[in-house]
């Protein structure tokens, strides 16, 4: 199933879990769904090892300040960028956007991590904010505990989850399969087709 086709399926109760970033699912179970939000949670992707680490993927959005533009001008892209970052009037649009929900029965799914610390001055107003509303779904924090994220492969990322994805079909459609061994290949034809041509300057 595509991501849609997923989330579609855990939102109308046909399945019972979905693997993927936690705002869209919430939002269309809670909201197009109309769970319950004590019957909707999140969890980290398993640990490999029973007490290991719970990895996965972080991604999103980017945006690009032109490398061979001037300091002056990257400083000058970099505060154009994040001039709307932290702002009062933020705070102002999610509280009218929660209000707004509100209104109309439905739930504000906040991001699951954000770029600020919770612990921020600015996490502790967006806190304050949450915590005015029922209708704001709340996260467990005892998984959010558990969340460890590291960054998508920095070089070749489609071509390195296309490497991927041929080890995860053969896990589920060949009985028997060496998951070590599928990995260890996957991994050095990765490395050798694409990594090792990388060059540093």
């Amino acid at each position: 199933l595509g991501w849609g086709d997923a989330v579609g399926a855990f939102a109308q109760g046909r399945t019972a879990m979905v693997i993927a970033g936690a705002e869209g699912p919430i939002e269309q179970a809670l909201n197009q769904g109309n769970m319950k939000q004590e019957d909707v949670l999140t969890y980290p992707m398993p640990a490999a090892e029973a007490g290991g680490k719970h990895y996965g993927i972080l991604g999103g959005d980017y945006l690009v300040i032109n490398p061979n533009a001037t300091k002056d001008e990257q400083e000058m892209a970099f505060r154009y960028i994040t001039f709307d970052y932290f702002s009062d009037d933020w705070l102002k649009s999610v509280e009218t956007d929660i209000q707004a929900r509100k209104t109309e029965g439905k739930f504000f799914i906040p991001p699951q991590m954000n770029y600020f610390g919770a612990d921020s001055d600015y996490g502790k107003k967006v806190q304050a904010i949450f915590d005015k509303y029922d209708n704001v779904y709340k996260y467990n924090e005892e998984s959010n505990k558990l969340l460890d994220g590291l960054p998508e492969a920095q070089y070749n990322t489609q071509e390195y989850y296309g490497t991927m994805t041929n080890v995860i079909q053969e896990v589920f459609s060949k009985k028997g399969t060496d998951l070590k061994a599928q990995l260890d290949a996957a991994a050095k034809d990765a490395q050798t087709k694409y990594f090792d041509k990388i060059k540093a300057q």
